[in-house]
């Protein structure tokens, strides 16, 4: 089971970017340190509610309703102009599995952010099952997601493998019950130290690999 954001694909920069261009003229600022250590692994609507407190403001339902299609308009139009790309052995490996069993993706992104990106990297249709954050009520770190997507493939939770990047993913595919491979794309290996294995790239894991545990 993969995640979406920063395992598969490279799109933080693209999160980040259209998030920062969003709440620019609103006079709120959130620079990359906050982002990586505060926001990266969770979902847009705590992004945007967090960063209002954060600034003394009130988030109702619909100026929220309104920054999040904002800032889909402009992820979208990044991803359009080539921006976001899959990392490097990402494809291989959702392509080997998905020979092998069935794959499923657990993002805490929206399905309209999700789906253009695997439709556009090739593999939106070798996915099984794909459970975003418009699904559940508690998105990551709570482990519904997680469950959901198990019960979707009709596997038992400690029979999958989670490929997380982030605490936050981590910690909701361990409290569902599955075993996870931590990558250090984004945050430091000391970060992502309740996975069962940490690699530096998801380049790194071999088919095999994900069959193979102590």
């Amino acid at each position: 089971m993969f995640d979406f954001d920063g395992t598969l694909a490279d799109s933080e920069p693209a999160h980040e970017r259209a998030i920062r261009e969003v709440i620019e003229p609103l006079g709120w600022a959130c620079d990359h340190r906050t982002f990586v250590d505060d926001f990266v692994g969770t979902s847009d609507r705590f992004c945007f509610t967090e960063l209002a407190r954060r600034h003394g403001e009130t988030m109702d339902d619909e100026r929220l309703a309104s920054l999040l299609a904002s800032k889909l308009a402009r992820y979208a139009e990044l991803l359009g102009a080539g921006e976001v790309r899959a990392y490097p052995g990402a494809i291989g490996l959702v392509r080997a599995c998905a020979h092998r069993v069935p794959v499923a993706v657990c993002s805490g992104s929206r399905l309209h952010t999700v789906r253009p990106t695997l439709e556009r990297f090739g593999v939106w249709e070798l996915f099984d099952v794909c459970v975003t954050v418009d699904l559940v009520e508690r998105p990551k770190p709570d482990p519904q997601s997680y469950l959901l997507a198990a019960e979707r493939l009709g596997i038992a939770p400690g029979e999958l493998v989670a490929i997380e990047d982030t605490d936050h993913g981590i910690s909701s595919a361990e409290s569902a019950g599955l075993r996870v491979i931590g990558l250090a794309h984004s945050l430091s290996p000391g970060r992502l130290s309740g996975a069962d294995r940490v690699v530096d790239a998801i380049g790194e894991i071999g088919v095999e690999s994900l069959f193979e545990w102590d």
